[in-house]
């Protein structure tokens, strides 16, 4: 397929789009985040489309569409029940849910546009919970929850009882820094969960959030940046995205039989 990046990605000083996913329900179509906004891409026309936030004006406003305001959107999920799409606010320390129907926007859980400490966190019911710096998101292989990565945390997301309880966080490990949990991949076939940290390490939890093993590969990975990725291969192997903005652009390939921590 041809491809215009000016047509594509709109002018070179806009944000870069920082997440991407295949639609689940629109063949040939994507859905990405770019600044404070949801756009959704056609590679039929090479075109994108506005479906929530500013790309450029930040805020908290539950509306529809371009009507709704956002303020540093990190990650999103498509619940497959539903055609909602759960999206991580960080600047707003919040989820939203997004209506694919309407593009309603509305809020999930947390308390948004809190002023609170950035490191205020507590467990409790989708009104009562207070994020620090929710993240990533990604459903659970072979569970019905949802974990979300926020700061030093791994949290789980239960929509049935609508809770939000702390599972793991990374300073048991006892590192003797400030480590924040990044962006996660799972392996369907081995139930693994594998998640990136702003240092040189890689955390594998089983699918009961028991430490499995700690990756510290060869190269240094605390390049990793806001854009990054993790992708799992095969039972062995991950493939991980550096992002637009570190000097090692490009994908790179992981093997867990590589150093271990």
């Amino acid at each position: 397929m041809k491809s215009d990046p000016q047509r594509l990605f709109g002018d070179s000083h806009e944000p870069a789009v920082t997440f991407i996913q295949e639609d689940t329900y629109i063949k040939e179509q994507y859905l990405a985040l770019q600044g404070h906004a949801l756009i959704q891409i056609n590679t039929e026309e090479n075109l994108t489309s506005l479906l929530a936030g500013s790309i450029s004006e930040e805020g908290f406003v539950d509306e529809i569409g371009t009507n709704a305001r956002f303020h540093g959107l990190r990650s999103f999920l498509q619940l497959d029940s539903t055609e909602n799409i759960l999206v991580t606010d960080g600047g707003n320390r919040c989820l939203r849910i997004i209506d694919k129907t309407n593009f309603n926007v509305s809020s999930h859980s947390g308390k948004c546009n809190h002023k609170g400490a950035n490191n205020d966190t507590h467990d409790g019911t989708f009104a009562e919970v207070e994020y620090s710096d929710p993240y990533d998101i990604i459903a659970i292989p072979g569970t019905p929850f949802v974990a979300l990565t926020d700061g030093s945390s791994l949290r789980v997301i239960d929509s049935c009882d609508e809770s939000v309880t702390t599972k793991y966080n990374i300073t048991e490990l006892n590192l003797g820094e400030k480590i924040i949990l990044k962006r996660m991949g799972v392996s369907q076939e081995t139930q693994l969960l594998f998640i990136t940290t702003s240092a040189d390490l890689i955390v594998v939890l089983t699918n009961d959030f028991q430490l499995k093993q700690k990756l510290k590969p060869k190269f240094i990975l605390n390049w990793l940046t806001d854009f990054a990725g993790i992708a799992v291969v095969s039972h062995s192997t991950l493939l991980v995205n550096s992002g637009p903005s570190s000097i090692f652009q490009g994908l790179l390939v992981i093997s867990m039989e590589e150093e271990k921590a």
